[in-house]
């Protein structure tokens, strides 16, 4: 059983009158051998920085701020790194488009990924005699970085997919067609 001091905290003997730590009247303290344990952790709390000097309390309080600085900045990069890693998923993105009715050499188109594709759409009157090749080259070599070709036209119009996994750089193609109304090609860029 004991009486703990309301103004530092002080743990004193139940028949106490004053507080042995810093002097002050104990004559209304209830018997508090039936608080509870967190209240006798907080008077204990209080009591030790009650004890402590000027200089202590403020180094105390400097280090509480400096580690509130430090959790700030952990959650600001974290976040920052969660956002970023969602914006850094590769997707598809359009480039360029082209069109035509004959034969044509596209003008410099820009990768930045290391993988593109080439949507090409192709449209003819005649199912016997249309075909549509593509061949792509890097702007800067004379051998090609990738080709393709729809060469048998079930229908009217014919729809297919080139890829190419050459990586970033500056690109154009040649085309060379048979017997075709037009043709689109869309070039998708992978980063």
């Amino acid at each position: 059983m004991a009486k703990f001091c309301p103004n530092c905290g002080n743990k004193n003997k139940l028949t106490a009158k004053f507080c042995e730590s810093c002097g002050i009247a104990l004559s209304d303290i209830e018997n508090v051998a039936g608080t509870d344990k967190k209240s006798s952790i907080f008077w204990s709390i209080k009591s030790w920085w009650n004890h402590q000097s000027d200089n202590t309390k403020r180094g105390i309080g400097l280090l509480g701020l400096f580690c509130v600085f430090i959790i700030g900045i952990i959650l600001i990069v974290g976040i920052g790194q969660l956002a970023s890693s969602a914006d850094s998923q590769p997707t598809w993105h359009s480039v360029a488009n082209f069109t035509g009715d004959g034969n044509k050499e596209t003008a410099p188109f820009q990768i930045k990924g290391n993988e593109f594709k080439l949507v090409i759409t192709a449209k003819t009157e005649s199912l016997k005699y249309g075909a549509f090749y593509v061949f792509v080259y890097p702007e800067d070599k004379m051998r090609y970085a990738t080709q393709g070709s729809i060469d048998s036209f079930s229908k009217y119009i014919e729809t297919d997919e080139i890829y190419s996994y050459t990586g970033p750089g500056s690109y154009y193609c040649q085309i060379s067609q048979n017997d075709l109304d037009n043709w689109k090609i869309e070039v998708f860029d992978y980063y």
